[in-house]
């Protein structure tokens, strides 16, 4: 089981610019380790209205398997209005397995 912790109720003032550090861990919620992306994983980041499907996001980033941080840019959000969305990671290891890091969180976008 691979996971992602405390990154629920982010807020944002749309336009600017944001970045999003993250840890992703391996193992049971009780007994787990950091996990290191291995060469040939991929991560995936994903903004969505509620009820929207990930396939359907509105905003969709590849994340590099190096760095652990989202970074959006003030266009990545000036034109959203300020309301609740939801974010949310995904995982497709070298084997081709794909996990989801962690449930849809809130994600606010302000004025």
């Amino acid at each position: 089981m691979y996971f992602i912790r405390d990154l629920n109720n982010i807020q944002h003032h749309r336009g600017d610019s944001l970045e999003i550090n993250f840890t992703i861990f391996s193992g049971e919620l009780l007994d787990f380790k950091e996990y290191i992306p291995q060469e040939g994983d991929e991560l995936y980041w994903a903004l969505m209205e509620p009820n929207q499907p990930w396939e359907h996001a509105i905003l969709k980033k590849k994340l590099d398997i190096n760095n652990l941080k989202v970074f959006l840019k003030p266009s990545d959000t000036m034109c959203l209005y300020p309301d609740q969305y939801y974010h949310q990671f995904k995982l497709r290891t070298q084997s081709g397995d794909v996990y989801t890091l962690c449930p849809k969180s809130s994600f606010y976008i302000l004025e």
